[in-house]
C-alpha cells in the first residue's frame, strides 16, 4: 500500500497521538479501466490496467517497446512475456486494436472504433486523421454500416511524410 497521508488522532484509551495510515484515493481513470476490463469479462491485474491506461492517455499509438518503456515511466515494471500476454488477451477481447507502421512494427491504439491513421513514411510518426480533418460516410449516414458496410480492418491508413520531417526537423 502506498501511503501519501496520515490522520492524526487521539488515542481513546491514553490520549497519546496516533498516525494512521490514510490510502490514497482510486485514481478515478484506474477505477474505470478496472470497471472496463471487469465488463469485458477480464481479470483487471497491473499490467493489464496500466498498458490500458497508458494507451488511452497515449495518443502515439506505441509499439511493445513503447509501452514497456512508458509503464516503466510510470512506476509499473511489467516482465517482458507478461506484457506481450497481457497485450494479446486485451487485442483479443477488442479492448485494444493492433496494426501494423509502415516499417512492419506492430503498433497499439487504445481507440478501438474504425479510423484513420496518418503514417509519416519517413519517422514513423502515427496520427488519428481526425486531429486534422473530419471523415465521414457520405449522404448524412452515421457509419459505414448504416450503408450496409461491415468494416473487417482497424481502419484506414495514409502514408506520406508529416510536418515535421518536411520541414526538415
Amino acid at each position: 500500500m502506498s501511503v501519501d497521508e496520515y490522520r492524526v488522532s487521539a488515542d481513546a484509551d491514553d490520549g497519546a497521538f496516533v498516525e494512521t495510515p490514510v490510502k490514497p484515493p482510486v485514481d478515478p481513470s484506474q477505477a474505470e479501466v478496472s470497471a472496463l476490463l471487469r465488463s469485458k469479462g477480464v481479470r483487471p491485474t497491473r499490467a493489464r490496467c496500466g498498458v490500458m491506461s497508458l494507451l488511452r492517455d497515449t495518443p502515439t499509438h506505441p509499439s511493445t517497446d513503447s509501452i514497456l518503456d512508458g509503464l516503466r515511466e510510470r512506476g509499473c515494471r511489467v516482465p517482458v512475456a507478461t506484457l506481450y500476454q497481457n497485450i494479446n488477451t486485451l487485442v483479443d477481447y477488442g479492448l485494444v486494436s493492433k496494426f501494423l507502421d509502415g516499417r512492419g512494427v506492430a503498433r497499439f491504439d487504445g481507440n478501438t472504433e474504425p479510423h484513420c491513421h496518418l503514417i509519416c513514411t519517413q519517422c514513423g510518426r502515427i496520427d488519428d486523421a481526425e486531429e486534422y480533418f473530419e471523415v465521414r460516410p457520405k449522404g448524412g449516414a452515421e457509419s459505414l454500416s448504416d450503408l450496409g458496410w461491415e468494416i473487417g480492418s482497424d481502419g484506414l491508413f495514409v502514408h506520406g511524410i508529416c510536418p515535421a520531417c518536411k520541414d526538415g526537423h
